[in-house]
C-alpha cells in the first residue's frame, strides 16, 4: 500500500468558522486515501491532529467506523490559535508521514488476515430450520396438552 508521497500527496491551509486549519490528502494503493488533518473543533477545544483513511468510490471517500484506519497523531492546549502554529503542528506530524503509512499498512494487513465467518451451507441450514420447527412444534404441542388439560 505504499505511496509516492511527492505525486500523491496535496496540503491545504484554510480558515473556518473555528480559526485556521490544515489537511493532507495521500492516495494510497487499493482506491484507499489517507487524511491528515489539523483543527480546533470548537473555539475551547485543543488542537489536534488526526489521520484517517477511506476508501474512494465514484468520487466519494466511505470511511467505515471499527473497520478503517484512524489514528490520534497530537493534541495541544493552545492559548490562542493562529496559522503558524496550525501550520507547525501540521508540518510536524508530516514528517513522520512515512511511520505513518506503514503503520497504516500494517493495520490493513491485519485485517485481511482475521478469518470470517463461513456461512452454513444449505444441507445445514435445511437440517436446522427442521430441528427448529420440530422443537417449536413439540413445544406447542406440550403447552397445548397442558393447558387443555387444565
Amino acid at each position: 500500500m505504499t505511496a509516492n508521497v511527492n505525486v500523491l500527496m496535496t496540503t491545504r491551509y484554510q480558515r473556518n468558522e473555528t480559526g485556521p486549519f490544515a489537511r493532507t490528502e495521500v492516495e494510497l494503493a487499493n482506491n484507499r486515501l489517507l487524511t491528515i488533518t489539523t483543527r480546533r473543533a470548537f473555539p475551547s477545544a485543543p488542537l489536534k491532529t488526526t489521520a484517517s483513511v477511506g476508501l474512494v468510490k465514484d468520487g466519494f471517500v466511505t470511511h467505515v467506523a471499527m473497520r478503517d484506519y484512524v489514528e490520534a497523531l497530537a493534541a495541544n492546549k493552545l492559548t490562542r490559535l493562529t496559522e503558524a502554529a496550525v501550520k507547525a503542528q501540521h508540518d510536524r506530524q508530516l514528517a513522520s508521514l512515512p511511520d505513518l503509512i506503514g503503520r497504516v499498512e500494517a493495520f490493513y494487513a491485519a485485517s485481511a488476515t482475521v478469518a470470517t465467518p463461513t456461512p452454513l451451507c444449505v444441507p445445514e441450514v435445511a437440517a436446522a430450520v427442521a430441528l427448529v420447527a420440530f422443537v417449536s412444534s413439540q413445544a406447542c404441542g406440550q403447552v397445548s396438552s397442558q393447558v387443555a388439560g387444565a
